[in-house]
């Protein structure tokens, strides 16, 4: 999946110079969290979030920093905390430093961006111009429709013992050598010990995870001697 597909292409910008009760309502009104803010070119030049609406004099929220905690903060983001709280466009409350991706991202180069700077929307650029916004509702949707998908795939016994299998190997944390996979009719039981529940919780979610499979019984023991306690 790249961003193309991925994207919203119909979207609601705002201007730097419209005013931040303007950007409100817009999100209000179109349900969003986060607007483009876009120049009288269609360049994008920043982001505005409700985030960015917290701390405001109006309701007064905004942050009071005095004595040791201004000086601990520093002048500069004492005026980023002021512009913030009474600043009345756009322009003075948007996030200028943004994380865009090209329309050939793939989901993962997206997922690992959102992850890094923990932002909730990522900015699509064709020629330096906005085209799109893939968020997290939109990797949301992807995953719902890859999901369905692929719970339609049905393997049988063997085939679910093979991919259980594999899985436990390549997955370092899996204690295979301690473990005994059986299925029959789609039921995978697992029986053995783990070192932790972590571990127990890691192998049932791989058993899961196998197309065919109805159930899984936990069998498995904690290493030191304690009993296990069957779902």
């Amino acid at each position: 999946m790249r961003a193309e597909n991925l994207m919203t292409a119909e979207l609601v910008t705002v201007s730097p110079d419209a005013s931040v009760v303007e950007a409100a309502e817009l999100m209000l009104q179109h349900r969003v969290s986060g607007l483009p803010v876009v120049d009288a070119s269609g360049t994008l030049v920043g982001m505005i979030t409700s985030g960015d609406l917290l701390r405001r004099t109006e309701i007064g929220t905004e942050a009071h920093r005095g004595g040791f905690a201004e000086f601990q903060a520093g002048h500069e983001r004492v005026a980023a905390d002021y512009a913030q709280a009474h600043g009345k466009q756009v322009g003075h409350v948007m996030t200028t430093a943004l994380h865009t991706v090209g329309t050939d991202a793939s989901i993962t180069e997206i997922v690992d961006m959102m992850d890094r700077h923990d932002v909730k929307r990522v900015p699509v650029i064709r020629q330096g111009r906005l085209v799109g916004l893939v968020s997290r509702t939109d990797i949301l949707r992807a995953f719902a429709t890859t999901a369905r998908q692929f719970t339609q795939e049905v393997c049988d016994d063997d085939e679910i013992r093979r991919r259980l299998f594999a899985v436990y190997t390549r997955e370092s944390w899996a204690p295979l050598a301690s473990i005994d996979i059986r299925v029959r009719n789609g039921t995978v039981e697992l029986v053995g010990s783990v070192s932790s529940d972590a571990q127990r919780q890691g192998l049932m979610a791989a058993a899961g995870s196998i197309p065919g499979v109805k159930s899984v019984i936990d069998h498995l023991a904690l290493s030191n001697g304690a009993p296990d306690v069957l779902p």
